[in-house]
């Protein structure tokens, strides 16, 4: 099964669409393309842990990011 979705991103400009299919438990790849045109980005997204994540993007946009996630209780 797919996604297909409408956002705000911090790494594209403006308003972008996406589309993406996930792979794995762990793994989830999407593309994302601005609604005015200008900037494009393929996007994995991989889960190392329940809290770490590795997101590597390639297009308009170049970069490897290490998430860790956590919360207050």
């Amino acid at each position: 099964a797919g996604a297909v979705g409408a956002a705000r991103s911090e790494g594209l400009s403006g308003a972008v669409v996406q589309v993406g299919k996930r792979l794995s438990q762990s793994a989830y790849v999407s593309y994302e393309h601005s609604l005015l045109g200008l900037e494009s980005v393929v996007k994995l997204t991989y889960a190392l842990s329940r809290r770490i994540s590795v997101v590597a993007r390639a297009g308009t946009d170049n970069a490897v990011d290490v998430f860790y996630t956590f919360s207050f209780d």
